[in-house]
């Protein structure tokens, strides 16, 4: 219950990938998530290689039942 989940989370099944880079680049805080308002924050990960970035994201858009298609290196350097 300290972070949302990422199964069926609608920025994670997205059809384009802008939203989820955006918060791994940039981070969240103080967003309500699906009714639930959440304190923890995700941190921002700008330290992290487009490949890293992107493999990340590629986890969470095919894991725990996502079927969201997958980005490659050049999304996050255009979302960079």
């Amino acid at each position: 219950g300290a972070f949302p989940t990422l199964v069926a989370d609608p920025i994670v099944a997205a059809k384009e990938p802008v939203a989820q880079i955006s918060i791994v680049l940039h981070g969240l805080h103080g967003k309500t998530i699906a009714g639930t308002a959440y304190a923890s924050q995700m941190p921002a990960f700008p330290q992290l290689s487009d490949n890293d970035i992107a493999a990340i994201i590629d986890h969470e858009r095919t894991s725990w039942g996502n079927n969201a298609p997958i980005i490659n290196p050049d999304d996050v350097k255009r979302a960079r």
